[in-house]
């Protein structure tokens, strides 16, 4: 079963608190610390996230649950297959090639 970021949590209380109302939805809604603080075994009390991911098949449900808490400014964007692609790689790599093709060309022409 694959899983869906739905919204993130400034802190633990919050993100508990709504894991807690997911759950009572029936949504299996799992949480953790995400920081560096939770990767060394220490307290980082002030970088600390707290992602919750639900089945993405019950993305929309868990999206509606959670906007009620709390508004909609705090569920995580949803992607689709055209917003995934790296529009700003692709867009990069063309002007890195585009670069390199016009220094070849002005380096012909000052050679001759």
């Amino acid at each position: 079963m694959s899983r869906a970021l739905v919204a993130v949590g400034r802190n633990a209380v919050e993100a508990a608190i709504w894991v807690d109302a997911l759950r009572a939805a029936g949504i299996d809604a799992r949480s953790f610390e995400q920081s560096t603080g939770a990767a060394l075994g220490a307290a980082d009390v002030f970088a600390a996230r707290y992602p919750i991911f639900v089945p993405a098949g019950e993305m929309g449900a868990a999206r509606s649950v959670i906007a009620e808490l709390a508004g909609g400014s705090v569920l995580a964007p949803v992607t689709d297959g055209v917003s995934a692609v790296p529009w700003r790689a692709i867009i990069a790599f063309g002007y890195v090639l585009a670069a390199v093709v016009l220094l070849v060309a002005v380096a012909k022409a000052i050679t001759g």
